[in-house]
């Protein structure tokens, strides 16, 4: 009955602490919540090895893991500043002690003599307490959700204290004991437990989730302040990691400050107060890049795609611009774009290559349209009018345009898969001249890649208390790229780095201008200030230079290298390979099929493209062969042009510069 009783004066307390005494209808100053935690228990005792009997010796401290899960709640006494918590919890407090005793001698029947009896003793408790924890919890600090807490903890084992006391025979080994072993249980049962007391001290921090919950992850230390056991003095003290959330039921959770924002713009009756500035200045560290000299070979995927029933070429295709002005040294170093170009590319080569002749095959899904004559039409339709644009705008003669028509492509895509309608519904290109679909150069041109770490800036602010939020805006060319905003003074504000900024550092590199970082504060009595800093970027050039090229045309599901794919090694292995350089082979695949399939696939790839390197050139040092599968799609598979591009193999050369 003693244990009821106690469970309802603990829950008594729980409740009053838990529910509002005197409420306020300006805000809800109550929470509720879970809360857990584990850590590590020191136990320090005076146990002797033999119940009730200390002259051979007693067990000293062990350590151990705790752990707790229960129940909070709060009460705040002074806003924002001082609050009564309480927990109810389930606590799992153990015990391993172990000792070593030689308090008596026996006789050892293989020396026929009394020597030194030498034992191990081990005592293990499993203590589940039922604890509660009262605390008071100061917020010292108003520009940071940090909290300190104090208090009292009260535990009684209502769940379970049993224990074993154990013996183990060390020396002589001759000697066994009754049972026939060199083991024996001294004692077990259930401890003579008693409630027991200690005083708690910790520190938490507050994130808050939504406008009602929050998280609080923390750490706490409990010193034991009496006996867990009432015959031997036993004390054990916690360290542990907390966490806690919290649930304020009455209604939001007000913010640990208050304002009613406006735009400053607005009714302003009078200037903001004027005050000395608070702002010292952003200290922004140069962004560091690294800058590469590379050469790289952008092959032409020599298919066009088409819309469903349809020969119109579609508007990425069609070139603008003046065909006087185009040259291939102009064109973007991004695969695609270069692609996009494709009739530019294939009229100047015509036009410089005056004996070439191209062989267009227009190809349909075989689904498109109902009857198989009416395919073969559009599949023609779509020829003629890729060989008229070329004509027309290269002004080259159309007897120079061989044009074929098929109603489905001779290495087809699967249509098990939707994509694989987009990529039939395409023309296939052809020429016995080489040059004509050859890979667009771009010789030694330098590449920019940001070192992979985030952005960071340290903000000095002379008076932190008066600040009430910031908002910092990255700049670059006048327009703004990226914003951060928060709460109270910033000492160190951290920008993630991301595709998009990346983008942004690399075109600066290329042309040498900087990004600007715009501080504003907002002050607690309304005013504001702006400062803003240049951020540098400082180039490291690597101290070698990179080939590149990307073997395409792997059509769906295949790994072996065509004959376009061996005429382009072999000129890339003869140009960008020299005796000290070193290769790397990385083979990928879409995103259409299996993934192990698509692995070992990409796998295939570059294994069969070493092979054929090695069969050119064996001293060829090549570092690494693998394969990324569609781990790292290289290009937009929403488009058939994109996944085409992923089935590839990536030859890239790295040369020392001497």
């Amino acid at each position: 009955m003693r244990y009821i009783y106690r469970v309802l004066i603990f829950l008594t307390i729980y409740l009053f602490i838990t529910f509002p005494v005197f409420p306020n209808e300006e805000k809800e100053p109550y929470y509720i919540g879970i809360s857990a935690g584990a850590g590590m228990i020191w136990n320090e005792s005076t146990i002797p090895y033999f119940p009730n009997n200390s002259l051979c010796g007693s067990y000293g401290n062990g350590e151990d893991i705790s752990w707790f899960a229960g129940l909070i709640g709060g009460y705040e006494i002074m806003p924002k500043f001082l609050f009564i918590e309480g927990r109810l919890s389930y606590d799992y407090r153990p015990a391993s002690l172990s000792g070593e005793s030689q308090c008596s001698e026996v006789l050892d029947p293989e020396k026929d003599e009394y020597v030194p009896f030498i034992r191990e003793h081990n005592f293990d408790a499993q203590i589940a307490v039922f604890a509660l924890a009262l605390n008071a919890k100061l917020k010292p600090l108003s520009s940071l959700p940090l909290y300190f807490r104090a208090g009292i903890d009260i535990a009684e084992p209502f769940f379970s204290s049993e224990f074993t006391n154990t013996e183990k025979i060390k020396s002589p080994l001759s000697v066994r004991y009754e049972n026939g072993t060199f083991q024996q249980t001294v004692g077990e049962g259930e401890i003579q437990s008693q409630t027991n007391l200690g005083l708690l001290a910790g520190a938490e921090w507050k994130v808050r989730l939504n406008e009602n919950i929050s998280l609080l992850p923390g750490v706490e230390y409990r010193y034991g302040l009496n006996s867990v056991m009432k015959e031997s003095d036993w004390k054990n003290s916690l360290l542990r990691f907390t966490v806690s959330l919290a649930y304020n039921p009455g209604g939001k959770e007000k913010p640990d400050y208050e304002f009613e924002y406006k735009n400053r713009y607005d009714d302003m009756d009078e200037p903001a107060p004027v005050r000395d500035p608070i702002i010292a200045l952003i200290k922004p560290e140069p962004v560091e890049i690294r800058e590469t000299i590379v050469t790289r070979a952008y092959p032409i995927l020599p298919y066009v795609f088409f819309d469903s029933a349809s020969h119109d070429m579609k508007d990425i295709y069609l070139p603008g611009g003046d065909v006087d002005e185009f040259s291939e040294n102009n064109l973007p170093n991004e695969t695609l774009d270069i692609y996009y170009s494709i009739i530019d590319i294939i009229g100047s080569r015509m036009k410089e290559n005056p004996e070439a002749v191209l062989t267009i095959n227009g190809v349909t899904d075989g689904e498109e349209l109902p009857e198989r004559e009416d395919r073969l039409n559009l599949a023609g339709q779509r020829a003629r009018n890729f060989a008229g644009l070329i004509a027309n705008r290269w002004d080259i003669d159309r007897d120079r345009f061989i044009i074929n028509k098929s109603d489905k492509p001779n290495l087809p895509t699967s249509t098990e898969y939707s994509e694989g309608f987009d990529e039939n519904r395409r023309l296939e290109l052809y020429s016995d001249n080489p040059r004509l679909l050859a890979p667009v150069i771009h010789s030694r041109f330098l590449e920019y890649t940001p070192l992979e770490k985030p952005l960071e800036l340290k903000i000095d602010i002379k008076e932190p208390k008066h600040v009430r939020n910031y908002e910092l805006r990255l700049r670059y060319n006048d327009e703004m790229v990226k914003k951060v905003s928060g709460e109270g003074a910033p000492e160190t504000l951290t920008i993630p780095s991301d595709y998009q900024l990346e983008k942004i550092i690399t075109d600066a590199a290329e042309k040498n201008k900087p990004l600007e970082a715009e501080l504003t504060v907002y002050h607690q009595d309304g005013g504001m200030e702006i400062s803003s800093e240049l951020i540098n970027i400082t180039k490291n050039r690597d101290n070698f230079e990179i080939g590149r090229l990307n073997l395409i045309v792997f059509d769906f599901d295949r790994s072996l290298i065509s004959d376009f794919n061996t005429k382009m090694i072999n000129d890339f292995v003869r140009s960008a390979i020299k005796n000290n350089s070193k290769v790397n082979i990385t083979g990928s695949t879409d995103r259409l099929g299996e993934y192990r399939y698509n692995m070992r696939l990409s796998l295939d790839r570059a294994i069969n493209v070493r092979d054929y390197i090695k069969s050119i050139n064996p001293d060829v040092e090549v570092d690494k062969v693998s394969g990324t599968g569609p781990d790292k799609l290289l290009y937009d598979n929403t488009l058939p042009e994109g996944r085409f591009y992923c089935r590839t193999v990536l030859i890239e050369v790295k040369t020392p510069i001497e």
